[in-house]
């Protein structure tokens, strides 16, 4: 459903609202509380921003780092022993605040999506890249644990078998980097590495691994997709990654069972718009999806 201009500040308003009740169960020690309310306030703003709330696309990214920095909020509150500060509840609160007035807000909150750096750092060399980013530096990845499962919750889990390149043996420790994006191409949850390929078959890189998507598949953004970059360390820079070619899951292909997924050429169309097929010759990402899902408990 569209909402009109006019409804925008009514709509904040049940926003800032929603955040206050979640705030205040979180200050009485109802962390059960206050975590359902930050996830309840996240899959409004991105329903909102899906449904073309009429603001400025800046604000509609921005509001996208907002969802996701709920969503974090809400795991973290979730677990009474997390010492939790208020700096990020009272910069959300400026910037709702400023778009309840009709003013271009500036976005202060930092994104909980960033994964802390814990080796050396490696800059992507990436021409699809807006600037340069920073990436662990580790050839045994990034990869997430299992998420604490919700009852009534379905997860995701994505066996990433082998990727098709028709020249494996040109490239130094290949890995897969895996992002969960919405419409606007912001992420909706930590990035993550796989290790470098296991092995080399004769037009392909080997992975075999599970990649454990944090997001319940009932709260991932409609229009969303799930990106799988191939990347590779270049000899010739010191501690620089380059992309060679990328393919995506949309969301709303996601069943169980295995999927062959296309491999497109570089840069990184997060949009979706301009596609254009690595090679003419058959080759593909190959996954298994499993589905879980917890029975609702009584």
């Amino acid at each position: 459903m569209a909402i009109g201009g006019g409804e925008v500040g009514k709509l904040v308003t049940v926003w800032l609202t929603n955040l206050s009740q979640a705030a205040d169960h979180e200050s009485w020690g109802q962390p059960v509380e206050a975590s359902d309310l930050y996830k309840k306030l996240s899959k409004a703003i991105r329903t909102a921003v899906s449904d073309n709330i009429p603001i400025s696309e800046a604000n509609k990214r921005q509001l996208a780092k907002l969802s996701a920095t709920l969503d974090h909020r809400a795991k973290l509150a979730a677990d009474p022993t997390n010492e939790l500060d208020n700096t990020d509840l009272k910069d959300i609160k400026s910037f709702l605040e400023a778009l309840q007035a009709g003013k271009e807000a500036v976005c202060q909150f930092s994104s909980p999506v960033k994964i802390p750096l814990k080796n050396d750092e490696v800059v992507i060399d990436d021409e699809d890249d807006d600037e340069d980013q920073a990436i662990p530096h580790t050839t045994q990845g990034t990869l997430l644990p299992q998420p604490s499962y919700e009852s009534g919750r379905t997860y995701l889990i994505i066996h990433v078998h082998k990727i098709g390149i028709k020249d494996p043996h040109n490239y130094i420790e290949p890995f897969l980097r895996i992002s969960v994006k919405d419409t606007t191409a912001y992420d909706c949850e930590p990035i993550q590495q796989t290790p470098v390929s296991r092995s080399r078959e004769i037009t392909y890189f080997v992975f075999d691994v599970d990649v454990h998507i944090q997001t319940p598949v009932e709260d991932l953004p409609v229009g969303g997709a799930i990106f799988f970059e191939l990347k590779h360390y270049k000899p010739k820079k010191k501690l620089r990654v380059s992309t060679r070619c990328f393919s995506f899951m949309e969301l709303d292909e996601i069943k169980d069972g295995p999927a062959c997924l296309e491999i497109y050429k570089k840069p990184t169309d997060f949009k979706k718009k301009k596609l254009l097929l690595l090679s003419v010759k058959p080759l593909y990402l190959h996954l298994t999806l499993s589905l879980n899902k917890l029975p609702v408990t009584r």
